[in-house]
């Protein structure tokens, strides 16, 4: 009996441990690498550079321009506002260095969801892919109701009024619209229609668009200098009204101004010559967004005094009180080209992100499905038209807007986090098995236990978890006790540098036949260390959202993905394995 009793609670032991061994051989288990750096797509490869340049310039200019630099200039940072854009335009340059690298050695769709899903496995890259579809669709939606905000400026709320007449929905709500934004509707309903023609046809409509756009904000940025003033520039409080500090405030609100340049990663799968094009475009892009974003807040505070900057339509407000009507209507057409037509970029991500997934069996599998005629994921479209369009039609601008970003931001610290494992962790010859007691080769002559692949994982962990607790002393333990915040600080930072110091002791692997980040591996850390400290300043509803729905992501992927991912079969054969050995091992201990 008990002999019975024995054998039954080892059973029980042996089969809990199977469970846990699969459901965590599931979680992370990784694509593979040889197979996804290879050029094979089911997507059609018809994307050159110049299309590209102006793909990353529509998806980045926009709100940030028209409507952001009204709000920095006046409540945050004063006519510094041009350092604010510059100084995070140069954080941009960073993440997108490591995007460059990425995006050059694996030329597929899925962008940081596939760079996640190599370096650390399935979990991981079902958050930070789930996080940044519902980021882009809730963006497009936010975008879709600027246009419609847009029109009704220009039209003296003519739609509006229309739509709560005859299309009310509440008239005392913080989350629903008063009335059905039939103008949001109809932008996303025609940028649909012009997805279907293909990535080809639809990146050609973008780049004229985006070349009108371009001439435009050129038109407008001139003539901002031509009728300002240096009074204007240095009225109600000077240079400075805020504060040197107040720089660094507005850059971290201007950093959003800059996101859309991560999804040249994404047109990786349909360009002709991804390991070309992709870090020719995102660099001229994004240069060109800078130069843009410098010189459009050094007019718009040249022309108008801080004080009387109108925040809604400040460059629309400017020239209109000044009797420019002409202006006022190319400023006009310019903020919908800017937050309409151009927006296409947008529309063009969705489905890219939803079909990667779907054919790593994460998602649901039809979603993949590529249409034969267009080559585009068909079934993925036309979730992103419904999803935005919902939100789009019902849901206010401003619960819209405090769920943005933070796929964005989780995206940048992982592509930073992605890219110091690749170069220093990851083995592409043994990519299957981790031995951490392996060593790494160093900048300085060394035996010591530093050398491990197991001590470099600890110090990146400390790393990171240095930078989030200074973080937390910084926003939350200074305002409550400055000494306590202070010393705090003071000990997290010194950790900071100590662990990055000796991070920066191991030697970069070479990657073949790929873009190289300079300035390994602070390029990456600066990344990271930025991007938390932004992540760290979003507000409580923004994250009580994200749990929400990353909840949402999680019972997906528990009941559907980890059964259905294309990797699967792999995991059930290597788990039989091990369950036969030790089978065989209880046997030969019994006999």
């Amino acid at each position: 009996m008990h002999t019975v009793q024995v054998g039954q609670e080892r059973s029980f032991i042996f089969f809990m441990s199977y469970v846990l061994h699969s459901f965590l051989h599931s979680i992370t288990r990784r694509r593979s690498f040889s197979q996804s750096k290879s050029l094979e797509t089911k997507l059609n490869r018809c994307l050159s550079t110049s299309q590209l340049i102006f793909y990353g310039i529509s998806h980045m200019i926009g709100a940030g321009i028209y409507v952001l630099t009204g709000h920095i200039i006046k409540d945050r940072v004063g006519s510094a506002t041009n350092l604010s854009f510059l100084f995070s335009g140069l954080i941009s340059i960073f993440t997108g260095l490591c995007y460059c690298e990425f995006s050059t050695l694996i030329p597929k769709a899925g962008s940081c969801y596939t760079y996640t899903y190599l370096m650390m496995g399935e979990l991981p890259a079902f958050i930070v892919g789930w996080t940044m579809i519902l980021d882009s669709i809730v963006s497009l939606a936010s975008v879709s109701k600027g246009f419609s905000g847009a029109v009704n400026i220009l039209c003296n709320d003519a739609v509006k009024n229309f739509t709560d007449k005859y299309l009310p929905l509440s008239k005392s709500s913080d989350v629903w619209e008063s009335s059905a934004d039939v103008l949001a509707f109809a932008l996303l309903f025609t940028l649909f229609l012009i997805t279907l023609t293909g990535a080809n046809i639809s990146m050609n409509i973008n780049l004229v668009l985006s070349t009108i756009q371009l001439i435009f904000l050129s038109v407008i940025i001139i003539y901002c200098f031509v009728y300002g003033s240096h009074q204007n520039f240095v009225s109600d409080g000077g240079y400075l009204p805020f504060g040197f500090g107040s720089i660094f405030q507005g850059a971290g609100i201007a950093i959003f101004a800059y996101s859309g340049f991560e999804c040249l990663a994404n047109s990786a799968e349909e360009t002709k010559n991804p390991r070309k094009s992709i870090p020719v475009a995102l660099f001229v892009s994004l240069g060109i967004i800078i130069l843009l974003y410098v010189l459009a807040s050094s007019g718009l505070s040249f022309m108008v005094p801080r004080l009387q900057i109108d925040q809604k339509a400040p460059f629309i407000a400017a020239f209109s009180n000044r009797n420019l009507f002409a202006l006022k209507w190319i400023t006009g057409i310019a903020t919908l080209l800017a937050t309409g037509a151009t927006k296409l970029a947008v529309f063009y991500v969705i489905p890219r992100m939803i079909y990667t997934m779907a054919e790593d069996g994460l998602i649901f599998k039809f979603l993949g499905k590529i249409d034969e005629r267009s080559k585009i994921p068909i079934y993925a479209v036309l979730v992103g038209l419904f999803f935005s369009s919902l939100l789009a039609i019902f849901i206010k601008i401003q619960v819209l807007a405090d769920i943005t970003s933070m796929g964005i931001i989780l995206s940048f610290i992982t592509i930073g986090i992605d890219l110091i494992i690749l170069r220093y962790i990851f083995d592409e010859n043994n990519e299957n098995t981790i031995d951490n007691s392996q060593k790494l080769p160093m900048r300085i002559n060394t035996n010591s236990m530093i050398c491990t692949r197991k001590f470099f994982k600890i110090s990146l962990f400390s790393l990171i978890i240095s930078i989030i607790l200074t973080g937390v002393s910084i926003l939350f333990i200074l305002p409550i006790s400055q000494i306590t915040g202070i010393i705090f600080s003071a000990i997290f930072i010194l950790l900071i540098l100590t662990f990055t110091i000796i991070i920066s002791l191991y030697e970069p692997t070479d990657v073949k036949d790929t873009f190289k980040t300079p300035l390994m591996p602070l390029t990456p850390i600066i990344t990271i260390c930025l991007n938390i400290c932004l992540l760290m300043n979003l507000p409580g509803s923004t994250w009580l959202r994200f749990l929400v729905l990353t909840v949402i992501g999680l019972l997906i992927y528990f009941f559907y993905g980890i059964p259905n991912s294309h990797l699967s079969e792999k995991a059930e054969e290597k788990t039989e394995l091990i369950l036969l050995d030790n089978n065989n091992d209880e046997i030969l201990k019994q006999e």
